[in-house]
């Protein structure tokens, strides 16, 4: 992670207005913390992350209050606290999870260790800090929306006309070898909450949207840069995700067994914890 602070570092050193450098500086170092959080997915649930954020700043953290006033001059106020009270701790257990799960490999990717085009380079940087703003977010609709932004930023491009369809095929081609291990019917769910972010985001329509849904998006982030980032060589551009994809999905039509599919691929699932799961 140091890597991201040092460029940011640099951007802002760099010559020109100092008002637009600065104001760059502070985007790199939010979208560095951002992936930071991101490091926590396979190591807590969300309502025990902690949260990385500047020294001295309660970004992301604090008091909601709310004051009724009665006529007869009684009031009454209610505080919650909203957010992430704590911190990042970064120690031997949360090493061990970055190197076990998929954040070492990630890292590897995103800062040039992993031989992949640059275009493809800078998607999985985007879609791992949008990730990271879902994962820092207490706000359910919220951190969905951040988590499919995530996801199509990596599957779909502007020319893409199915959407619905091709993310589908997209994520079935990655992690349908899967789905027999786990207990609810993927490939319904996926298309069940793309409906549901097609409806938020186009009609406002956000009441059907549930824990369920968020954590079905979290599994997604996970197992996509799980698989894409570990192997960096089978998916070096993002065209090899729609290649590979279409061979996935006419050796299923041909009721085939995978010629193409890795042995090395893993599918990461957690348990969630109900409405605890987010803060």
């Amino acid at each position: 992670m140091t890597a991201f602070f040092y460029k940011a570092y640099a951007v802002w050193m760099s010559g020109g207005n100092a008002k637009e450098k600065t104001a760059t500086f502070h985007r790199k170092v939010l979208e560095s913390l951002n992936i930071l959080m991101l490091s926590q997915m396979t190591y807590k649930t969300r309502n025990l992350y902690g949260l990385p954020r500047p020294y001295n700043s309660n970004y992301g953290f604090h008091y909601s209050s709310v004051t009724c006033l009665g006529r007869d001059g009684t009031s009454y106020s209610a505080m919650e606290a909203v957010g992430k009270p704590f911190s990042l701790k970064i120690d031997d257990d949360w090493v061990r999870n970055c190197r076990e799960g998929f954040f070492d490999s990630l890292l590897k990717v995103i800062n040039g260790k992993s031989e992949v085009s640059e275009n493809w380079r800078w998607n999985i940087y985007q879609a791992a800090s949008l990730s990271g703003e879902s994962q820092a977010s207490s706000n359910m609709r919220n951190a969905f929306i951040w988590n499919w932004i995530a996801i199509e930023s990596m599957l779909l491009t502007k020319e893409t006309k199915d959407h619905k369809g091709e993310i589908t095929k997209r994520i079935d081609a990655l992690m349908e070898w899967a789905y027999g291990i786990i207990e609810f019917n993927m490939h319904e769910e996926i298309s069940e909450a793309y409906s549901k972010r097609c409806a938020f985001i186009h009609d406002g329509k956000g009441g059907d949207i549930d824990i369920k849904d968020l954590e079905l998006t979290d599994v997604i982030i996970m197992n996509l840069l799980n698989t894409i980032c570990s192997h960096a060589e089978l998916f070096s551009c993002q065209e090899k995700i729609y290649e590979f994809s279409e061979v996935m999905a006419a050796e299923r039509l041909l009721k085939k067994s995978s010629m193409r599919r890795p042995d090395s691929f893993t599918f990461i699932n957690f348990e969630g914890v109900g409405d605890s799961y987010l803060r």
